[in-house]
């Protein structure tokens, strides 16, 4: 899905909310909310993470339950580096997610990243080289040298899959991979475009009555479905699923231009 190219410049209004006389925090929580009870309140809790970047809150919004947390670990991070959302240093450190760096699950670059380079790489390597020569590689980035395109990003999914059981049985290891994985797809969201963000529908799940689909959008535009997961009624609400429905390059050219707009 694209935004019209009317879209953008119907951002005026929103660019003059975001100028010098209104900061785009000020629609933001500036403490945790409270725990969900509603499934419309995940806006909040999301809007108050990613903009106050409060990593600790992932641990609250993550879900918890051994039937999802495996599948929802899986996808948080498949989801972001498709995107092209990469990790951080400091995210990495914070969430524990080391041992599975060590084993390159996860990195500091994203399987986008990575893709496109190596798609850069053989390109190259189809040149023609001149008589008798020889078509020298270009070097991939350092910090994709050592990435391994059949892993990065992707959490073992299955009994075929290496380190299945490892990761599966490995409490520590996926409790890493879900908080910080769902703290990750969310920061491709820019910061200005929070502000605006609104709750534009929230279905039941039809396969799952423990699920709402929640649809957030960006002035009448459906940018992500987020899918609340509520394991027993009295326990808080927590998010099992992400999908952004337009590009987080998409969302970052808008945010450009919501900047220019406002000076």
């Amino acid at each position: 899905m694209s935004f019209s190219r009317a879209w953008i410049p119907a951002m005026v209004g929103v660019a003059l909310i975001l100028g010098c006389d209104s900061k785009p925090t000020d629609k933001i929580p500036t403490t945790a909310p409270a725990p969900l009870t509603e499934a419309h309140q995940v806006l909040k809790h999301l809007q108050y993470m990613a903009v106050r970047k409060d990593m600790k809150h992932a641990t609250v919004l993550a879900p918890t339950d051994p039937k999802v947390v495996h599948g929802s670990a899986w996808w948080f991070n498949k989801h972001a580096g498709e995107l092209g959302i990469p990790y951080t240093a400091e995210e990495i450190k914070f969430f524990a997610l080391e041992p599975l760096e060590k084993m390159g699950y996860v990195g500091l670059a994203s399987k986008k990243e990575l893709q496109d380079a190596l798609d850069k790489q053989s390109v190259a390597g189809q040149t023609v080289p001149k008589k008798g020569g020889k078509v020298e590689l270009p070097p991939l980035p350092e910090n994709l040298a050592n990435l391994d395109k059949n892993k990065l990003d992707e959490l073992p999914s299955n009994a075929t899959s290496p380190d299945f059981e490892t990761v599966k049985n490995n409490a520590d290891m996926l409790r890493a991979a879900v908080t910080g994985g769902l703290y990750r797809v969310m920061q491709g969201v820019p910061e200005a475009l929070w502000p605006e963000s609104s709750v534009v529908e929230v279905r039941a799940n039809p396969s799952d009555n423990k699920i709402k689909d929640v649809y957030l959008g960006f002035q009448g535009t459906t940018i992500m479905q987020v899918s609340v997961y509520q394991e027993a009624p009295d326990k808080p609400g927590t998010v099992s699923y992400v999908y952004y429905k337009v590009g987080a390059k998409k969302l970052a050219q808008v945010a450009e231009a919501l900047k220019k707009q406002a000076k």
